[in-house]
């Protein structure tokens, strides 16, 4: 199982509110399914995305006040590109194969290096 969230599980955007509260809370579940889960050999991990291109992430980019979102914001990124959705897939897919046999409980973040704080 693999529990798709977003960086503002660790990391506060004021604008997001309630979901970075959902998005920490769906870490917690998946640590605790991750042992509940164990002995029956069920591994529960998450991804954390961040600057991914997805419709909703472009559609609040568009909205955003500030000039040319697309073209400006990516130089915060330390990869200087925001994520395509179909990259993102590729690693969730490689969660839920071989490359994750011996990993339960775990998140990556998968971000670009956007994020601000230490895992």
């Amino acid at each position: 199982v693999v529990i798709v969230s977003g960086i503002s599980n660790s990391q506060v955007f004021p604008s997001l509110g309630v979901s970075n509260v959902v998005r920490a809370a769906w870490l917690a579940q998946a640590k605790l399914l991750a042992f509940v889960l164990g002995e029956r050999r069920i591994r529960v991990n998450t991804v954390s995305l961040g600057g991914t291109l997805t419709d909703r992430f472009v559609e609040n980019l568009a909205k955003s006040p500030q000039p040319g979102p697309l073209d400006d914001q990516p130089g915060v990124i330390p990869l200087g590109e925001f994520g395509e959705p179909i990259d993102a897939a590729y690693v969730i897919e490689a969660m839920l194969g071989d490359f994750a046999a011996h990993m339960t409980g775990a998140n990556i973040v998968w971000d670009g290096g956007l994020s601000r704080h230490y895992s």
